[in-house]
Formats: C-alpha cells, sequence, structure tokens
C-alpha cells in the first residue's frame, strides 16, 4: 500500500496540462493556507509596528535567497543538467551533488556573517524604524537568515525534481512552508511573542526541503561530500547563473527599495504592500507560474534537440493557456478587490481605514496582472535558450523605472503609488522582452495569440459585468458584515462571473478550453500539450 502511494505521489507528468494541472491544484492549496496565514497574522497583529517589522526583516533573507540562488539556479542547473544526464548520467549526479555541497557551505558562511553585521546593516536599510524597532528587526532577520540554507538545499532537490517532470511533489512544498508558517503563528507566537514568526519561517523551510529529499534520492540521487570543480557542467552553469544572479539582484534591491521606501511612509504601509501583493499574487502562482514552470523542461529540450518550431508552438500554447486565466482574473479582482481584503484579512486588529489602503492597493496591482504573469515564461523561454543576459538586462532597466516612478507616486498616493509603479515598470519589462524574442525567432506565434486573446478579452469584460451584477444583487440579499456573508457575497459574484466568462469562451470556441477537460478527467485522453518528444 505504502509503495502504491509513494509510486503515484512521485509518477510522471507527461503533458503540460498534467503537469501544469499539478503545479495549480497544489498551487491553490498554497495560497489558501497563505490567505489562512495572512489572517491569523492580520487579526493578530493589525496593520502596525510588528507586522512592518516582520515583513521588513523577512525581506533580507529572502533577498539574499532569492538573488544569489533560486532564480539563478533555475536558469544554469535544469538545462545543464537535463542536456548532461542524456549524454553522461554519473556525472550529471555528481554535478548536483556539487551544486548542493557549494550551497550549504555559501548560505552557511552567509549566515554566520550577516549575525555579526545585521546590527550595522538593519538600520542602514530601514531608517524608518528606530530603538526597540530596529533591535526586534535585527532579532527577526537574524532568525530568518536560517532559511536560505534549508531552501537552498530545496531548490537543489526540486530543480532534480523538474528535470524528471516530477512536479507533484515539487508542487507540495510551498504547501508544507506555509504550513510552517501557520504552525509558528498559532503555537510559537504565543511563547515567543513575535520572534515566534520568525521561527515558523524557519519551520517551514525545513519542511519545504523535507517533502523533496525521498523523491530526489529515488530518482538516482546520491549525495557525496566532495566537490569536484573539475566538471565542465559545473563551469557552464556558473557562467548562466552570474548574470541571472545580478538580473535577481536587481529585482530583489527593487522590492527591498520598496520596504524601504513605504518604511518612511505612514504606519503599516509595509504590511498593507505585502498584503495586498500576496492577495495579487494568488492567480499569479495558481496559473502563470504552474504553466511557466511546467513548460520550462519542455523548451530546455526542444531547443537541446534543436527543435526550434516544437519551441515556438509550445510557448505559443503556454502563453496563451497564461492569458486564458489571467484576464478573467484581471476583471474579477478589479470588480471584487473589496470583497477579496474583507474575506482574506478583516479580522481581529485589521482596521476599516488598513482594509481600505489595501483595497486600493489591491486594484492597481490587479491591472497588472498579465504582465506580471507572462515574464516569469517569456524569462524561462530565454533561460531555455541559455542566454540570461536579455533578462538581466530587462530586469535591471525596469527597476530603474521602478525605483525612480516609486518616489514620485509615493509622494502623493502613499503606499498605492507604489503598486502603481511595479505595474507600469512591469508592462515595459514584458514588452522589451517579447521584442527581443521576436527578434531571435523570427516568429513567435503572434498571429495566433491575438487571434485567441480576443476572445479572451471579450469573455473577461463580461465576466466584470456579471460579477458586478451579481455583487450588487449579494449586498441587497446578504447585507449583514459577517464571515459567512462576506464569503457568499464574494462566492456568488465570483461564480457568476467566471461563468459568464467560461460561456463566453465556449461560444467562441476557445482551443484553452481543452486544459479544463484534463482538470475534469484527470486521465491521458485529455487533449494537451505534449511535454516529451
Amino acid at each position: 500500500m505504502f509503495r502504491t502511494f509513494f509510486r503515484r505521489l512521485n509518477a510522471e507528468a507527461s503533458t503540460l496540462a498534467s503537469a501544469a494541472f499539478f503545479l495549480a491544484a497544489a498551487g491553490v492549496g498554497s495560497r489558501l493556507l497563505g490567505f489562512f496565514r495572512n489572517a491569523l497574522l492580520a487579526g493578530k497583529f493589525g496593520a502596525g509596528d510588528e507586522l512592518d517589522i516582520y515583513f521588513a526583516a523577512f525581506r533580507i533573507p529572502d533577498f539574499v535567497f532569492s538573488a544569489l540562488f533560486v532564480g539563478a539556479l533555475s536558469a544554469g542547473f535544469i538545462p545543464v543538467f537535463t542536456r548532461i544526464f542524456h549524454e553522461r548520467k554519473a556525472e550529471a549526479w555528481n554535478l548536483a551533488s556539487d551544486i548542493l555541497n557549494i550551497t550549504v557551505l555559501g548560505f552557511l558562511m552567509l549566515t554566520v556573517l550577516f549575525f555579526v553585521v545585521a546590527p550595522q546593516i538593519v538600520p542602514f536599510l530601514f531608517p524608518g524604524f528606530a530603538g526597540d524597532r530596529s533591535d526586534l528587526a535585527v532579532h527577526l532577520s537574524r532568525i530568518m537568515f536560517l532559511q536560505p540554507v534549508f531552501l537552498g538545499i530545496s531548490a537543489v532537490l526540486g530543480g532534480v525534481l523538474q528535470s524528471f517532470n516530477r512536479f507533484f511533489v515539487f508542487s507540495l512544498s510551498p504547501i508544507f512552508y506555509n504550513f510552517g508558517i501557520i504552525l509558528g503563528v498559532l503555537f510559537l507566537v504565543p511563547i515567543f511573542g513575535v520572534p515566534g514568526l520568525a521561527w515558523g519561517v524557519v519551520l517551514g523551510a525545513v519542511l519545504h526541503m523535507a517533502i523533496q529529499v525521498p523523491t530526489a534520492f529515488s530518482l538516482g540521487f546520491r549525495w557525496k561530500w566532495i566537490i569536484d570543480f573539475t566538471l565542465a557542467g559545473l563551469k557552464r552553469m556558473f557562467t548562466l547563473m552570474v548574470p541571472r544572479s545580478l538580473s535577481l539582484i536587481v529585482t530583489q534591491l527593487n522590492l527591498l527599495a520598496i520596504t524601504v521606501i513605504a518604511s518612511t511612509l505612514e504606519k503599516g504601509s509595509v504590511a498593507i504592500f505585502a498584503l495586498a501583493n500576496d492577495l495579487q499574487n494568488f492567480p499569479i502562482g495558481v496559473f502563470a507560474i504552474s504553466f511557466a514552470v511546467a513548460a520550462f523542461p519542455a523548451l530546455a529540450r526542444h531547443l537541446a534537440a534543436g527543435n526550434r518550431k516544437e519551441f515556438i508552438e509550445s510557448f505559443g500554447r503556454a502563453f496563451r493557456e497564461i492569458l486564458f486565466w489571467l484576464l478573467p482574473a484581471t476583471a474579477l479582482f478589479l470588480v471584487l478587490a473589496p470583497d477579496i481584503v474583507q474575506v482574506a484579512l478583516r479580522y481581529g486588529k485589521f482596521e476599516t481605514s488598513s482594509a481600505a489602503l489595501t483595497t486600493q492597493t489591491l486594484f492597481i496591482f490587479s491591472l497588472g496582472l498579465a504582465a506580471q504573469g507572462l515574464i516569469p515564461l517569456v524569462i524561462r523561454a530565454f533561460f531555455a535558450m541559455e542566454n540570461t543576459l536579455v533578462p538581466f538586462l530587462t530586469g535591471l532597466f525596469a527597476t530603474a523605472v521602478n525605483v525612480v516612478l516609486s518616489l514620485l507616486f509615493a509622494k502623493t498616493f502613499g503606499v498605492a503609488g507604489l503598486a502603481f509603479a511595479f505595474i507600469l515598470s512591469s508592462y515595459l519589462q514584458l514588452l522589451f522582452l517579447l521584442l527581443i524574442l521576436r527578434l531571435e525567432f523570427g516568429r513567435v506565434g503572434g498571429k495566433v495569440m491575438l487571434q485567441e486573446g480576443w476572445k479572451f478579452l471579450l469573455g473577461a469584460i463580461l465576466a466584470a459585468f456579471f460579477a458586478f451584477g451579481a455583487r450588487a444583487v449579494a449586498l441587497e440579499v446578504f447585507p449583514a458584515e459577517t464571515v459567512a456573508a462576506r464569503f457568499i457575497r464574494l462566492g456568488v459574484a465570483g461564480a457568476v462571473g467566471g461563468g459568464a466568462y467560461l460561456g463566453m469562451c465556449l461560444i467562441l470556441k476557445c482551443e484553452e478550453l481543452s486544459v479544463l477537460k484534463f482538470f475534469r478527467r484527470n486521465s491521458r485522453r485529455a487533449h494537451a500539450i505534449r511535454l516529451l518528444e
């Protein structure tokens, strides 16, 4: 029985639909846990000093991990590991072990270094915090700097799992991560106070890693205590990682700059920006990231085999699938932003004024869902070409624009101005990435994208009108401000709007509806995009 369960747990995803299904289903679970986590945080602390300090302190280890490793690994490890594995399996496994050892040693040294210099770095980064607030930020950031060690190991193992299309277990890791943080809020905060949040983050990172260990070893991964610097793949991987690391450093500096600016605004601005950002990341994480991650190994394999036509077809299909989901999400978020915030955050100490600011920020964020969702896919297309320079340069430009606009808009519009600057820079980055990709390939299926895209747009507009009407009716029928009434209003309006969108797509015969057949049947008979050659 256990063997059967383990075998099914580690089943290979053979189509883009199946891979995206695993990722999307787990993404929904993770995001729902994330909503519960944020509801606990908002209810217990409100949008005040404690949450501001927590989110600001979290930004430092997150910056180090994201900028120096996680995206750089995806840019370099999967294409290089996949290519070498097809030719020399033993060398590929040695490469994976080497990367794991380098990761652990590197982050352990950074952790020790940060523990020493944290009292100097934190006040410099967040001048808006002073006295006890600064001391607490130092303490929290020191604890949470343990997180990158475990997430680094998890990222290497996750790269192995993605290379073999084992997306199910890989997709479970964020669920366990959020579960660890929730345990911290429920059980560690009553014991340790706010530092219990930080220990919950560390616990989440340990669980994020642990869930992937058995599958990685079942595929053939074996840890060796030595590092072989003579491996050719190691050099190639670091060659690809350096530009991507620079790109991510720029991106993380961008988020860090936003946090710094927000810390100088009214109390609660850091928390409001972070909470609104988490809410708008729900459709991005569930749909866009799922398809981008699922498509990446196939894109890398197509180019490794010299199949440019198949590369363009796979890219175009994933592009359209992302738009298919994010355009109606944009419409529904624009109409239902107040209800989403009420349901997700309006508990305990989270005041009405904080909810209003979060709603305003989420509304603006929603306008950029399409750009933010498509950028990960387009960037992975360049990674598949083993080109990390273009994402770096476009990211550098977008970050510069974002920081300048953030400084300008924050003075007038406060935290909502930070969101507006963020989405404008995202659209600029997407535009430049697509233009350069077209120059590289000549054609990337733009005609088909436009032919299908107008159908999605028409359906999204219809969804917005239906959701608006349903929301008005629901407010009349369920006017109370109870938790149940809020859930009912949001559920009714969302279901009516979503149903209108799917109905229009059925009338217009959108090809992307085929993925819903897979979701319904959950079988290989679905009409889906092939991942395997």
